[in-house]
């Protein structure tokens, strides 16, 4: 009776499917939002090196007229410049708190599946099945 299947295999096999099933859509999802956040993070860094780059280009001028609408228009640009940072340095931490949910998941998942196998195994043990070739202990060879 080599590979008879143990009557708690499919039990086992339904649970250990109903564990995965999902799994591969939260990680997709989960991807997609980083991808998304990413080329956010990708057109505001576009902007921010621009107005970076503006400003640096007319700091002196920026601080040193007595020109109140260029002084203005410098206090504008470096208020953009913030708030650009701002929101990468919000983007990157929802980028890193969904990496972090991914890992979470698979280590969920991780361990679900091996107590799962390890109550399998048990079962097998129970019913005298080895691991290795899947046949009874009496029906083992030496």
């Amino acid at each position: 009776m080599t590979g008879v299947v143990p009557s708690q295999a499919p039990n086992f096999l339904d649970r250990f499917l109903e564990n995965v099933l999902y799994l591969p859509s939260d990680l997709h999802k989960t991807l997609a939002l980083i991808r998304e956040l990413d080329h956010l993070c990708e057109a505001i860094t576009t902007a921010l090196q621009e107005d970076s780059a503006k400003y640096l280009r007319r700091a002196r001028e920026f601080t040193s007229t007595s020109d109140a609408q260029v002084r203005a228009e410098g206090e504008r640009l470096l208020a953009s410049i913030r708030e650009k940072q701002a929101r990468l340095r919000a983007l990157s931490d929802e980028k890193v708190e969904a990496a972090e949910g991914i890992v979470q998941l698979a280590n969920q998942y991780m361990h679900m599946l091996d107590t799962d196998l390890e109550e399998f195994e048990r079962e097998l043990a129970a019913e005298g099945v080895t691991e290795s070739h899947g046949e009874t202990g009496s029906e083992r060879t030496s």
